[in-house]
């Protein structure tokens, strides 16, 4: 806006002052200074789009890592939930109620416990009542997926 402002009153006061000015009417003086201007600007804006390039070159390929990242955690959380689906449907088609998850705070009984070790000793899953049905012989604590 300055430059412009600047040139603007170039022109007007070369025009204003008639033939005896610096700079008459073709203005080779303005033009000669724009071009050199234009010329120094030339470079650092080459220089800088560069640099902007190289930035945004790295930054795609961090994009790029972490959108890799977030699918592979996506497919691995899909793949578990499917397989959980099937481990249930296949109990209950064998008879056994699915009242069982994981979470040692399930119960306010088990709480600071841990929640109830499987029919497996140590080496099982960690399996512990949800509320919606009673400790019971058909249920499969300790044979939940995971």
């Amino acid at each position: 806006m300055v430059f412009g402002f600047g040139l603007g009153a170039w022109i007007l006061v070369n025009a204003l002052r008639g033939p005896e000015t610096l700079d008459s009417y073709p203005y080779i003086l303005l033009n000669l200074m724009v071009s050199c201007l234009a010329a120094v600007q030339a470079p650092v804006i080459m220089m800088s789009q560069r640099r902007q390039e190289a930035k945004d070159r790295l930054r795609s390929l961090n994009d790029y890592q972490v959108n890799l990242k977030a699918e592979f955690g996506i497919r691995f959380h899909v793949e578990d939930q499917s397989n959980k689906t099937r481990f249930k449907a296949a109990l209950i088609e064998q008879g056994y109620e699915a009242c069982c998850y994981h979470s040692p705070y399930a119960d306010p009984a088990q709480k600071g416990r841990g929640g109830r070790r499987s029919d497996k000793g140590n080496e099982g899953p960690i399996a512990t009542w949800n509320g919606a049905c009673s400790p019971r012989k058909d249920c499969a604590v300790g044979i939940c997926p995971d």
